[in-house]
């Protein structure tokens, strides 16, 4: 899940620099988790979840003892 997210947020850096991420621009684990965050599939993604196997009952209740 996490290189899901590193991905993308380094997509966003990079639009902004207009730059396109790189081996050539990146340190070689960031390209690694780049590249393996591209290949990811939504399937994948969603296995990743800490909390899917949870029952949604218990995510809520957790919800609402975060807010108080």
């Amino acid at each position: 899940m996490e290189p899901s997210k590193r991905s993308n947020w380094m997509d966003g850096i990079a639009q902004y620099m207009n730059r396109t991420p790189s081996k050539d621009n990146l340190e070689t684990s960031s390209w690694a988790c780049y590249q393996y965050g591209k290949s990811m599939t939504a399937t994948e993604y969603l296995e990743a979840r800490p909390w899917k196997n949870k029952r949604p009952s218990i995510h809520v209740q957790s919800i609402r003892e975060a807010l108080g």
